[in-house]
């Protein structure tokens, strides 16, 4: 195989077109690259250095951003050394037609795919490089439905400052469902927006590495909206015990209760207790690779959670806990807390747009799977144990990210030394029995 020399050379039309001439052993081949070039700003400095755009440039009257030119020029050329390469394995020395013909159709294209293109193509390359869970590319792609019903953004030439706010806008009065992806009347609201957007900006910073958009752009996509924090909705201590003993007749609410007060119990989410195996439970500890972090938790055993393990420990299967898909755990967990009547009524506000909506709904309406979760945070700080105790077990990375379980945690330990206060005569006999009781969660 005998390499064949070439050279390349842009050069600018008067027109400010940018052409590429390739010339090798006495042929010459020229083709319009596709993007208009401007050598110099306003103030006489070089945006053009003769093969590539200066960076943090802008060229043309589409004001088309330096990195999307120089990645277009790096993928002709790659697509010109695979050219050659074609007629350097058989020792040959294409003509000017031979060289057209090989570079394809397209090669005079520009080298930036469509916005859907390009949303799949970030979508499979995150999962598979990024190792993202089920429940992370279903989120992902339901943006990306999001992003293709939104008629302002259809190429990255679309994408500025302007059509971003208007995408932020435009989502408080459009929303997509999750089933026929088509979008209806209501919007979302701006917790959720916010929330829509951050996982949009994957996209964008992705599509800036590879040269789509300009960076600037994506640093400057900052939406700020109204918003107010939910309730951190739980069960306090009395309401878990009541639904740990109570004599569910439903075999099926048996088993869901099992399952969420094995979160309660041990802080686990759901994806964690539905994968954890038989073969990871020990005499007095479990241990789990958290799904969501890759942590690896090791999480001690109290007697509510022993009992639970011992209730299926001969159920066929490697599982330790019944099979419930998240939905049709959600519904359970819901009727459940109305069986049991936890009808405490919470207030729900929240900002759509810059209207405050507010309801009022029974606890058990907001019960979920990860409701286990914060009902055994919730505990653990209100009856004394330290927070970085209770990170160690959960997984949390960061005070901060337990500052609003503290704040709930507060008023329910400050009600329970009421009742030592209220029960001083019992306290003496009884205190250290109920103390060693209530520390078991």
């Amino acid at each position: 195989m005998t390499p064949i020399k070439r050279r390349l050379t842009y050069f600018l039309r008067s027109s400010s077109l940018l052409r590429l001439r390739i010339s090798w052993k006495g042929n010459s081949y020229d083709m319009s690259v596709g993007y208009k070039i401007d050598r110099e700003d306003s103030r006489g400095r070089k945006k053009w250095d003769g093969s590539r755009c200066k960076a943090a440039t802008t060229h043309g009257p589409d004001k088309t951003p330096a990195s999307i030119i120089n990645k277009a020029l790096e993928s002709l050329e790659e697509r010109i050394d695979k050219a050659f390469y074609s007629f350097e394995i058989t020792d040959s020395i294409p003509s000017a037609d031979d060289l057209k013909e090989a570079l394809g159709p397209n090669c005079n294209r520009k080298a930036v795919p469509s916005i859907e293109a390009a949303y799949d193509r970030f979508v499979i390359e995150k999962e598979k490089y990024n190792q993202w869970s089920f429940n992370t590319v279903k989120t992902v792609k339901n943006i990306g439905n999001l992003i293709k019903q939104f008629p302002l953004i259809k190429t990255f030439k679309d994408i500025n400052d302007e059509t971003l706010r208007e995408f932020v806008t435009w989502q408080q009065t459009h929303r997509v469902s999750e089933n026929t992806f088509k979008t209806g009347q209501s919007g979302y609201s701006n917790p959720v927006i916010i929330k829509n957007c951050r996982t949009f900006k994957w996209f964008l910073e992705w599509a800036a590495e590879k040269g789509y958009i300009s960076s600037d752009i994506v640093a400057r996509f900052k939406p700020s909206l109204k918003s107010i924090d939910k309730p951190v909705v739980f069960l306090e201590w009395d309401e878990l015990l009541q639904m740990e003993s109570y004599p569910f007749e439903d075999e099926e609410l048996r088993r869901a209760r099992d399952f969420f007060c094995f979160c309660c119990f041990t802080s686990l989410r759901y994806s964690d207790a539905f994968a954890l195996k038989k073969t990871s439970v020990y005499e007095d500890h479990f241990e789990i690779v958290s799904q969501k972090t890759d942590k690896i938790l090791k999480i001690d055993l109290n007697t509510h959670s022993r009992k639970i393990i011992e209730r299926y420990k001969d159920a066929p299967g490697d599982y330790v806990l019944p099979r419930f898909t998240v939905a049709s755990l959600n519904v359970l967990i819901k009727r459940l807390g109305e069986e049991l009547h936890i009808d405490t009524p919470i207030s729900i506000k929240q900002y759509y747009g810059n209207k405050k909506i507010e309801r009022t709904l029974k606890k058990w309406e907001l019960l979920s799977s990860h409701s286990g979760r914060r009902t055994f945070v919730c505990n653990a700080l209100a009856l004394g144990i330290a927070p970085h105790v209770v990170m160690k077990w959960t997984g949390h990375a960061n005070f901060e990210s337990m500052k609003p379980y503290m704040e709930v945690a507060d008023p329910v330990r400050i009600n329970a030394m009421k009742s030592f206060n209220e029960n001083d005569s019992t306290i003496e006999s009884d205190g250290d029995k109920n103390g060693d009781k209530n520390i078991q969660i």
